[in-house]
């Protein structure tokens, strides 16, 4: 049974938002800006998540979600978009990093409809405050702290790369999963039945929550479908919707890494600010050291560091999540040099070379004046 949205006029005893949904302030939201939760709303799913978990095992599970959305008309996290999203265990519950994931995954995507949950769950606070939006992202750079608590990372590379088992990696899934199963949770939640035909490969996102300098903070990793990764290769405004490009390709495979940088040399050619990190996956393959060689000159070429070697066979993904953060703390060691960008660094060293040699020569000429000053009056003295 489809039910309908939350916030539909079909539904007039549900609770409603004030008519700043009418006017919401993401109506006007610009590339480099993102929806997310605000303090106080952050805090309130955060004490529902503590509130609900009866057992305090750290995990919501099916009766426990049942009970807490018993007050809704369906199961926020219901379809095939929403599989494999954000962490949850083994039999489908939600861990707490699983629960805040999808909370700012859908206040990113569906701002609306986080809206209409958080009253379905209580919240007394006022709505129309309750989803705020961010700074742009260059004032953000420009004082140097980051605001925004939700970062968007964007996977590009050719395909059989591994950008999905990064994705999966990210999440703690197993290497090699199976791609037809879905949580057992979105099953018992709603009783409803999951089959593989609603499983749809191409396009998905997924989240962690992570902890830095005492904040929580939610990264987000996108894997555009073939048909949606042109945006990201040609238009501006698209790559700068996203907090880091992350470049993915088969070490093994020399055609994969000429078509890896191939995709960066676009992202270059925009001349955009967003920072990328190259990610040399199955580096447990043997390879070709040229290969490793032509990948390390090329990403010297661009003043990028070397590519960071990852297994997702043998290893984690915990130090990629964390140098992901970092790069979003601290971008600019990861823009690439594009020519404009070297033509400008090039004219701030000139400038400064400039500053210098006036600086001199004004100091220079000053002592000269003094000393002459001191010298005639010495000889009228005199």
């Amino acid at each position: 049974r489809v039910l309908p949205h939350p916030l539909s006029p079909t539904l007039p005893s549900q609770p409603q938002p004030s008519s700043l949904l009418f006017h919401p302030p993401w109506a006007h939201r610009l590339p480099d800006q993102v929806t997310e939760l605000a303090p106080s709303a952050l805090s309130f799913v955060q004490d529902i998540f503590h509130q609900h978990d009866q057992d305090q095992d750290g995990l919501l599970d099916s009766i426990d979600l049942s009970e807490l959305f018993s007050a809704a008309p369906y199961f926020p996290w219901e379809g095939a978009k929403w599989v494999d999203s954000a962490e949850a265990s083994h039999h489908g519950g939600f861990t707490f990093n699983g629960w805040m994931s999808r909370w700012a995954l859908t206040t990113m995507l569906e701002p609306e409809t986080s809206l209409a949950f958080l009253l379905y769950l209580g919240y007394l606070g006022d709505i129309r405050y309750a989803v705020q939006l961010s700074k742009r992202r260059g004032a953000e750079r420009t004082k140097g702290k980051l605001d925004r608590t939700t970062l968007k990372v964007v996977v590009l590379g050719p395909p059989n790369a591994g950008k999905s088992a990064v994705l999966d990696g990210v999440l703690g899934l197993p290497f090699n999963k199976p791609k037809d199963c879905s949580p057992s949770v979105l099953q018992e939640t709603q009783g409803s039945v999951h089959t593989q035909a609603e499983y749809h490969p191409g396009s998905r996102m997924v989240a962690k929550t992570l902890e830095k300098e005492s904040r929580l903070f939610s990264l987000t990793l996108h894997e555009p479908s073939p048909e949606s990764l042109s945006p990201y290769l040609c238009s501006e405004d698209t790559i700068q919707t996203c907090d880091v490009a992350l470049i993915v390709y088969d070490q093994s495979n020399s055609q994969s890494r000429q078509a890896a940088f191939q995709m960066l040399n676009r992202l270059t050619d925009m001349d955009c600010s967003v920072p990328c990190l190259v990610v040399a996956n199955k580096s447990d393959l043997p390879c070709d050291p040229v290969d490793v060689s032509l990948a390390v000159d090329e990403c010297n070429a661009l003043g990028l560091p070397p590519p960071m070697q990852l297994s997702l066979k043998i290893g984690d993904t915990s130090s990629l999540c964390s140098l992901l953060m970092e790069i979003a703390f601290d971008p600019f060691p990861y823009v690439p040099d594009t020519p404009m960008r070297k033509a400008a660094k090039q004219t701030r060293i000139l400038l400064r070379k400039v500053a210098v040699y006036v600086s001199v020569g004004t100091t220079v000429g000053v002592i000269g004046v003094v000393m002459w000053r001191m010298y005639t009056r010495k000889v009228e003295t005199s």
